[in-house]
């Protein structure tokens, strides 16, 4: 894909420029490439933030995202208002809205921090030359990922497509360069006076972003949005669960995992700040269990990069399987798929799993699998129902993580389970919820329903349509 605009150049000694820097997902100020470099030149600088839900189809984003994009914005908005920078909001169609700010309040950068996804890469570039022609100049910044998508090929000049391969080639090129290391500091930005009259714009309310039904609130109890919450949610989680990260992150009965991963997929950290800060732990200054828990936890920024690598390079694959032998495998099913989204399968793991998505929007990762699993072999639903209720329910939900995910669980993407591996949620409940702690903590004490199907005979016949597809469309 072209690139929409030219990475920037050196700061420079010409005189102090009016920018607009566009937030999208990149809702901090410390670590924030562009805002660095516009507090280095001194720059005056005001912020906007738009809402084009639109403009993300078919993936607008869903109601438990939106709930955190509110408040991360409201964080947002009030570190920015202590510096004096205002954050103006407006919701529609983001050219002509940036079109006319710029043109009415004399501005004469536009910068922002780019964004991956296939088709809003497109847009960018539409968008920057349509501004270019206007005489602004642009600066595009990469942001969000430890390598830009693209740039990581095999031998052969092609995309990876086995995690392994790529891992080895990102960890050569992290390894090459230093990374932040401590808390971050914010630059010292200079405001842009502003009269509100030239760009009314709207309240964080008017977005939208909150259903008018506040099912959302129960979400309080679970997460705090903001850059200020992300860096405190780091700094707790190396202090003491990393230690025994490597075994407990597979345990949903206890608080084993980093829990990063809202606050990674709005930019209120960067993966390189938390790669910085696991490090030390790499090189072995913490121990053998610290270095095994790191290693664990570089894994899973991986393959958060291997998501995106694969999202870029095969574009269509949010919404068809890369391996299209399988699509045929499975049906839409509406009272099942209902069943398993209220978590009313009468499968005690499943049902738990989907009982704290639902009041917290998020599930423990070896739940999701076990879920997912189910929902596409058992089932046999396609990949992509499973897909739209999670965009719609996770706070986390990631385009790219969302779809390499479920690709993964299902068998028929990039570096996928093999076709075979049906996880048993009994087995997976024995193994990894010994004492049924999890599983009683969503479920309470009322009674199961009868299961909605045999897990035995459910899976013999997964194996018997996946082995025919496989005879019968051979690679």
């Amino acid at each position: 894909m072209a690139d929409p605009c030219l990475s920037p150049d050196a700061p420079s000694a010409i005189a102090p420029r009016r920018v607009l820097h566009w937030f999208r997902r990149d809702l901090r100020l410390a670590d924030n490439p562009a805002l660095e470099a516009i507090g280095q030149r001194g720059d005056s600088l005001l912020a906007v933030y738009i809402h084009a839900p639109e403009e993300e189809a078919p993936w607008q984003p869903g109601a438990a995202s939106r709930w955190w994009l509110h408040h991360s914005l409201a964080a947002l908005r009030d570190r920015l208002a202590r510096q004096g920078i205002c954050l103006l909001f407006f919701h529609g169609e983001t050219g002509p809205i940036l079109s006319r700010l710029c043109a009415q309040l004399g501005i004469d950068t536009l910068s922002w921090n780019r964004r991956y996804e296939p088709r809003l890469w497109q847009r960018d570039q539409l968008l920057a030359e349509a501004l270019s022609a206007q005489g602004l100049a642009l600066e595009a910044w990469d942001d969000g990922v430890l390598c830009p998508p693209g740039q990581l090929l095999n031998q052969q000049g092609r995309p990876y497509r086995v995690y392994g391969p790529f891992m080895r080639r990102l960890r050569l090129l992290t390894d090459s360069a230093p990374l932040p290391l401590g808390p971050p500091l914010p630059p010292r930005l200079r405001p842009l006076p502003l009269d509100q009259a030239l760009a009314p714009g709207c309240s964080l309310e008017q977005l939208g972003l909150l259903d008018a039904q506040p099912w959302h609130e129960k979400l309080h109890d679970h997460w705090q949005p903001g850059e200020g919450a992300a860096w405190a949610r780091l700094e707790g989680f190396l202090q003491a669960p990393i230690d025994h990260y490597a075994e407990d992150r597979d345990r949903p009965d206890r608080a084993g995992t980093s829990r990063l991963s809202p606050h990674l997929h709005f930019g209120e950290i960067s993966p390189q700040r938390v790669l910085g800060n696991v490090q030390p732990l790499l090189a072995g200054e913490g121990g053998g269990r610290p270095g095994q828990s790191a290693e664990r936890l570089y894994n899973q920024l991986g393959w958060r990069e291997f998501a995106r690598h694969l999202l870029w390079h095969f574009p269509d694959s949010d919404l068809q399987s890369l391996d299209g032998r399988f699509d045929a495998l499975w049906q839409e099913d509406a009272e099942w798929l209902r069943r398993w989204q209220d978590g009313r399968t009468g499968i005690a793991l499943v049902d738990a799993g989907m009982a704290e998505l639902w009041q917290s929007g998020w599930m423990h990762n070896r739940v999701r699998m076990v879920a997912g699993s189910l929902l596409t072999k058992n089932l046999g639903i396609p990949w992509q129902a499973g897909a739209r209720w999670f965009w719609d329910t996770l706070v986390d939900a990631d385009l790219a993580n969302n779809s390499l995910g479920w690709q993964w669980i299902a068998g028929c993407g990039a570096d996928a389970a093999p076709y075979f591996r049906v996880f048993n949620p009994q087995l997976q409940a024995k193994k990894f919820d010994p004492q049924g702690r999890y599983q009683a903590r969503w479920l309470g004490s009322d009674p199961l329903p009868e299961p909605i199907i045999d897990l035995a005979s459910s899976r013999t016949q997964a194996l018997a349509r996946y082995q025919g597809m496989r005879q019968s469309n051979p690679a």
